[in-house]
């Protein structure tokens, strides 16, 4: 074995040297012997770097931690307000990245945002208008379209009598004889449904929320047969258009 020397680095010692495989290995024990007698143990991880995902792991459940056994604590009411409007920290489904799945959605634009909205509850709807003091004209919150009851998110896009009309043409089965927001509606219908008719759900239920806007103005607004064949006309135009830049250039000469 070649003459060995050391760099010292704070409280660590760096022992450098050549030596083949089975020099190194009787080292190894040399060293085992004096740090069981000694107690100087050598360290196993490197340069004295921690393990961030575990680290990371570990603030995550002391967080989750003070969510449970704190939950009048700012800090809860916080995630409370962002996260759980719909329920707590133990209904919350895991599932895929939702949001990512959201805007790489093959749609437009104006069709991911509605999503997105309707997902985190932030549409204009009738219980939400009178939550914020806005007056309606009969100021009931009644449904838009049905006027039996109370219209939020679960009822527009599941259980109204117009929106059950809309998925039947669409034969879309129902998933819930419970009223379920639209956060779960797209949770499920993503992995029951086949691509196109899940992208062809996305825009009925734009093309929904914006019908509803114009009934409630007073204006003329589509029907559930009008919608979705708006839905598949709509559907097919983007099908058919070009998806990337470069279709859209001439050729290179």
């Amino acid at each position: 074995m070649s003459p060995m020397t050391h760099l010292m680095f704070a409280d660590d010692t760096l022992l450098l040297g050549q030596a083949t495989i089975k020099e190194a290995m009787s080292f190894k024990r040399v060293l085992s012997i004096y740090e069981n007698w000694s107690g100087q143990l050598i360290k196993e991880r490197g340069l004295g770097f921690p393990d961030t995902q575990t680290f990371n792991q570990v603030l995550l459940c002391k967080q989750t931690w003070k969510l449970i056994t704190e939950p009048n604590s700012y800090l809860s009411k916080v995630f409370k307000a962002r996260d759980f409007l719909q329920g707590d920290f133990w209904s919350t489904s895991l599932g895929p990245n939702m949001f990512k799945h959201i805007w790489k959605l093959k749609v437009q634009s104006k069709v991911r945002h509605f999503v997105y909205k309707a997902i985190h509850n932030r549409l204009a709807t009738s219980d939400k208008l009178l939550k914020r003091h806005v007056k309606l004209n009969d100021s009931n919150p009644a449904c838009t379209f049905c006027g039996y009851t109370v219209e939020n998110g679960s009822h527009l896009f599941h259980t109204c009598t117009f929106v059950k009309d809309l998925y039947r043409l669409l034969q879309i089965p129902d998933i819930s004889q419970a009223p379920i927001d639209f956060r779960e509606l797209y949770e499920k219908f993503q992995i029951s449904l086949r691509s196109r008719k899940f992208r062809l759900w996305t825009i009925c239920m734009w093309d929904l929320g914006f019908q509803r806007n114009r009934k409630f103005r007073g204006q003329p607004f589509r029907v559930p047969l009008e919608i979705t064949s708006f839905g598949e006309t709509f559907l097919a135009t983007d099908e058919s258009a070009p998806t990337l830049l470069k279709d859209l250039l001439p050729p290179m000469v």
